[in-house]
């Protein structure tokens, strides 16, 4: 093996270590040493295979598949952003996916602000949408066009993750 195909075991191992307490959780360093081969014997034994300490095409395969899915349960989520390209604005009458979750938020936002108006989920950039934009950007010292810009959204996103929270606390 390279060491860019060690360190990738090595990193793959590592991940499942931390995922798992009951795997070893070697370092990558890109020297595969009896560390490493106890690690990959404690995962073969986890996943019923033949216990080598050697990457074989069976195990490689368990370990990719594995790591994998230790990633995708331990990595944090992504953000979600909404990029309005420079200058682009929704403006009223405008229909829009995005708009959807603009107003969800607004609804969410407004649990705790009662004096926002508290537009429909519709997907359309309607009056009440339009009257809910307003009030935030003169919240935020934005001027209060009823459109949906780049400033706007940043601000929305700001009150909305303040108010709700990144979804990692219940």
């Amino acid at each position: 093996m390279n060491k860019q195909e060690i360190l990738t075991l090595q990193t793959m191992l590592h991940a499942l270590g931390k995922a798992d307490p009951l795997l070893p959780c070697p370092v990558p360093t890109g020297v595969w040493e009896e560390q490493d081969r106890a690690a990959l014997r404690a995962f073969q034994h986890a996943q019923g295979l033949t216990e080598t300490g050697e990457p074989d095409p069976q195990t490689r395969t368990a370990l990719e598949r594995s790591a994998r899915k230790a990633e995708a349960d331990c990595a944090p989520a992504a953000p979600l952003q909404i990029l309005l390209q420079p200058g682009q604005v929704v403006t009223p009458g405008t229909k829009n996916h995005h708009l959807r979750l603009v107003q969800a938020m607004f609804q969410v936002i407004a649990l705790f602000y009662p004096d926002l108006p508290r537009p429909e989920v519709t997907g359309i950039l309607d009056e009440a949408t339009s009257q809910a934009l307003s009030w935030i950007q003169r919240r935020s010292g934005l001027d209060p066009s009823g459109a949906l810009d780049r400033d706007s959204w940043q601000a929305l996103s700001a009150l909305f993750t303040l108010i709700a929270g990144d979804g990692t606390k219940t």
